[in-house]
């Protein structure tokens, strides 16, 4: 494990939408941030933590390459710090995850270029924006990737992603790393040549759960993996769907009985292409069940965002592709028996390309949704509340000032509100971050505009 602690703190300095839809959300605050290299900055998740601050991190352009870029906002929208990492090689650094701990620390993991090779590298700011240490992991190979971050309640911190060894190929690579950095254990998994995971959870035991696709690269199954919080392997899952071809899982939940869900795209027969199909583990790794789902238009259908409520009902969205309206953000309820409740779809104005990226549940069940969905112009975001019986409530669009490539990547339910980010092209064909907050309830107090420098390019991406 190759270690390297350094201090790294830049700051930098970081419009309104319009609604469609019943009962239209109005933006609680509108913020834009933009690099310094005037290229593609490169966005992709968002995180929130206790006190309603909100967290974005991304690629922004520097010197020479890509760096990882990381912004905090307060709950008003005012951008408190932002944070350049510019790994060892001076290449490109491309986040995946970020999470924030209990103490307000921030954790981003990705990858970097490290001896000239592709290596996880996790990176730990303060409340402040200063940046702690950052970690790297890297196999015997060329290339590896981390992709999902979590942290426990301790400030341990867990990863998960591709690493590629000389015997087996690519394998699901697993770390714990402790507050201060230190590599507690590593754990590979390897069923074929092409291994990977997607997302990672802990349950309350910090007993760590990851997913993805193990395999060949032309037939692989999900697959899924437990280990307790020495990084021992207590169990090890695969989903094999009815058709020939790929099944790959990109998302996973675990409720507070130790049952396990997945959910991603399954090939399914027919000549139908990808169905979403949802799978139920319980604490031993038994598969409880498995739930499909083909879109009417029989093309491919996928998951990408998974949630529960606290009845371990199972929300899952994506895209299907249904007759009449294209590919169509689709949001399908489950009971804990793997029952369909509802299904819910969101079409855009011009019935084209409508792609649901995440979801989060609040406490009574309502289910919120982001993405991307093509307008009148070209793609805006989209974000929609639906009821606990899958009633549309609201959908609010965001179109940059451009009329142009708008793409909402993620989003985070806190509390009372909920917090996207994506990107919107503002400035001829340069786009810059964009996050947004709106009221559950849709009562707009007030909108706070952030503009970076004109003519940058700032660009979440998923």
């Amino acid at each position: 494990m190759k270690r390297h602690i350094a201090i790294v703190f830049y700051i930098f300095l970081a419009y309104p939408a319009f609604a469609l839809a019943e009962q239209s959300p109005l933006q609680q605050w509108v913020g834009h941030y933009a690099g310094t290299g005037g290229f593609d900055d490169l966005g992709q998740k968002i995180a929130t933590d206790s006190s309603g601050n909100v967290y974005v991190t991304g690629q922004s352009m520097g010197i020479s390459s890509y760096d990882i870029m990381t912004v905090k906002y307060n709950t008003s929208g005012i951008q408190q710090w932002s944070a350049r990492y510019d790994g060892p090689n001076h290449a490109l650094d491309n986040p995946a995850a970020i999470t924030v701990d209990n103490s307000g620390n921030v954790l981003v993991t990705g990858k970097t270029y490290y001896s000239s090779k592709g290596h996880f590298a996790t990176i730990k700011y303060s409340p402040d924006g200063n940046q702690l240490w950052t970690a790297y992991y890297g196999g015997a190979e060329t290339t590896d990737t981390a992709n999902a971050i979590a942290v426990d309640s301790s400030g341990n911190i867990y990863i998960t992603g591709t690493s590629k060894q000389q015997a087996t190929g690519n394998d699901i690579a697993t770390i714990k790393y402790s507050p201060d950095g230190n590599q507690l254990w590593v754990s590979l998994y390897n069923y074929g040549s092409w291994d990977s995971a997607a997302a990672i959870v802990l349950d309350s035991s910090n007993n760590v759960y990851v997913t993805g696709g193990v395999g060949a690269s032309a037939n692989r199954d999900y697959g899924t993996v437990k280990y307790n919080s020495n990084g021992v392997q207590q169990w090890a899952v695969r989903y094999n769907g009815p058709g020939v071809g790929d099944d790959l899982a990109f998302a996973i939940a675990v409720d507070s009985s130790g049952n396990v869900y997945v959910g991603g795209e399954s090939v399914g027969t027919g000549g139908t292409g990808f169905d979403y199909a949802t799978v139920k583990y319980n604490s031993s790794g038994a598969q409880q069940w498995a739930s499909r789902y083909s879109g009417s238009g029989n093309k491919s259908d996928i998951i990408y965002g998974l949630a529960l409520d606290t009845s371990s009902n199972i929300y899952v969205t994506g895209e299907s592709n249904e007759v009449g309206t294209g590919r169509d953000f689709t949001t399908i309820k489950y009971n804990s028996s793997g029952t369909q409740q509802w299904v819910a779809h969101y079409d855009g104005p011009v019935s084209s390309i409508d792609t649901a990226r995440s979801i989060a549940v609040d406490g009574y069940g309502s289910a919120y949704v982001t993405g991307t969905s093509t307008g009148t112009g070209y793609y805006d975001y989209a974000t929609v509340k639906y009821s606990t019986s899958g009633t549309q409530l609201w959908a609010m669009r965001y179109n940059g000032s451009v009329n142009y490539l708008d793409y909402g990547a993620a989003l985070s339910l806190r509390g009372t509100y909920v917090y996207v980010t994506g990107y919107a092209t503002e400035h001829h064909t340069y786009k810059d971050y964009v996050t947004i907050k709106y009221d559950l309830d849709g009562n707009q107090q007030w909108q706070v505009n952030f503009d970076g420098q004109a003519h940058l390019d700032d660009t979440p991406y998923d």
